[in-house]
C-alpha cells in the first residue's frame, strides 16, 4: 500500500506540471509556424519585387518560324521529342516538342513534322511569375492578331503554371 501511495502521489504531481508544459509547448510551436508563414510570405514579396522582369524568350519574335530557324536562334533545346514511326503509325498526328528553360520561364514548342508551330507553351517553372509577368518575360503582345493568349491555372493552390501561346487557333 505504501509504495502504490508514493506512485499515485508522484503521477498526482506529474499531471499538475505536465499539463502546463504541453500547453506551453503547444502555444510556443504554433506561434513559430505562424512566424515562419510570415517570413515566407515576406521572402515571397521581396523575391517577386526583385525578380527580373526582363525578357527571357522572345516568343513574339518566333510566331511564324519553322523550328529549324527557331533552333539557331535559341540554340540547342534542353528536351526534344521527335515520334518515331511506330508512334506515328499509331497516330499520323502526334506532333514534336522541344523544350528551353532559363531563370525560372520554360518555354516549349509543339510542331508537326512539317515543322510549323501548333502552340508554345512558356511556363512558370519555379512558380513565382503572375500573368502578367510572364507576358513581359516572354515578349508577349495580349492584342495580337498573330497568337491568342490562354492562361494555364495550377491544379492546387493559386497561380498559373503557364501560358499557352495559339497559332491559328491551335489549342481554342
Amino acid at each position: 500500500g505504501f509504495v502504490f501511495s508514493i506512485i499515485l502521489l508522484m503521477e498526482v504531481e506529474m499531471k499538475k506540471y505536465l499539463i502546463p508544459f504541453l500547453a506551453f509547448f503547444l502555444i510556443i510551436a504554433c506561434s513559430g509556424d505562424k512566424k515562419e508563414t510570415k517570413e515566407a510570405n515576406k521572402t515571397k514579396e521581396a523575391v517577386h519585387q526583385t525578380q527580373d522582369l526582363s525578357i527571357q524568350f522572345d516568343v513574339d519574335s518566333l510566331i511564324g518560324k519553322r523550328i529549324s530557324e527557331i533552333k539557331k536562334i535559341l540554340g540547342p533545346p534542353s528536351a526534344e521529342f521527335v515520334p518515331n514511326q511506330e508512334q506515328l503509325k499509331l497516330d499520323p498526328k502526334m506532333s514534336s516538342s522541344v523544350e528551353w528553360h532559363k531563370n525560372g520561364v520554360g518555354i516549349s514548342i509543339d510542331f508537326k513534322g512539317d515543322q510549323k508551330i501548333n502552340y508554345i507553351f512558356v511556363s512558370n517553372d519555379i512558380s513565382k511569375y503572375t500573368k502578367q509577368d510572364l507576358i513581359k518575360v516572354a515578349n508577349l503582345n495580349p492584342n495580337s492578331k498573330r497568337y491568342v493568349i490562354k492562361e494555364q491555372s495550377a491544379l492546387k493552390g493559386q497561380g498559373i503554371t503557364g501560358l499557352f501561346v495559339c497559332v491559328e487557333h491551335s489549342c481554342l
